[in-house]
């Protein structure tokens, strides 16, 4: 997470998983990752390098997990960012505002019964509205993307534009049948979703894009 905060990235999705096998926390879409104890101080290392920078984690998933291990995962979370994490009290308030009191990690928790003991989490779903489309072309992306945005009247919530394909079945089949002219990897698909970033920005520039975008592979984004 430190290289990619480095590259501009001020907004994480992390995906939690238990791993009852290694008694920890890990990253896992599909496949196991790193475990999320690196991730949380990649962040404090850089929010404690970058006095006025601001960021936004949002934890999600938390699969294989119980109510041990994901009481394990907020004490984790409130020890790694001890001094640093907004509460809910404080509300929607400014960056400046976030800077002045040096509370600039916004944490947002799937588990609500444990955001309501927990004043430094916000509900992820009480704190955010997104625009997730889960399509593999771009032009129906962008098409639900914009009904989403027009939808969108500012209802307290921050609003996550997610600029992002999926592979789907039909993908993965045509690639295998014909790769040459269905390329189809995540890679590819972020590809084609970035490329076509500018000129959506710029054709509806009456839009208010939210507060949150969401990029894949943003070490090629123009977002960055």
């Amino acid at each position: 997470f430190y290289e990619q905060m480095m590259g501009g990235i001020r907004y994480f999705d992390v995906r939690a998983c238990w791993d009852a096998k290694s008694a920890q926390w890990r990253t896992f879409h599909m496949i196991m990752g790193n475990p999320i104890q690196t991730l949380l101080s990649d962040i404090r290392r850089f929010i404690d390098e970058q006095p006025t920078e601001v960021v936004v984690v949002e934890v999600s998933h938390l699969a294989g997990s119980d109510a041990t291990s994901r009481a394990q995962l907020v004490s984790m979370i409130e020890t790694t960012f001890s001094g640093r994490l907004l509460p809910r009290t404080a509300g929607f308030i400014s960056i400046a505002q976030m800077v002045a009191t040096q509370q600039r990690v916004m944490v947002l928790f799937e588990d609500d019964s444990l955001v309501a003991t927990h004043p430094l989490l916000w509900s992820q779903g009480g704190t955010t509205e997104g625009s997730y489309t889960n399509q593999d072309q771009v032009d129906e992306m962008m098409s639900m993307n914009e009904q989403r945005l027009w939808q969108y009247g500012g209802n307290g919530k921050l609003f996550e534009l997610s600029w992002t394909l999926t592979t789907q079945t039909t993908d993965v089949v045509q690639t295998i049948v014909d790769p040459f002219h269905h390329p189809r990897t995540l890679a590819e698909l972020a590809i084609i979703a970035d490329n076509a970033l500018p000129d959506f920005a710029v054709t509806r520039e009456n839009l208010m894009f939210g507060n949150i975008l969401l990029v894949d592979q943003y070490a090629h984004s123009v977002a960055v």
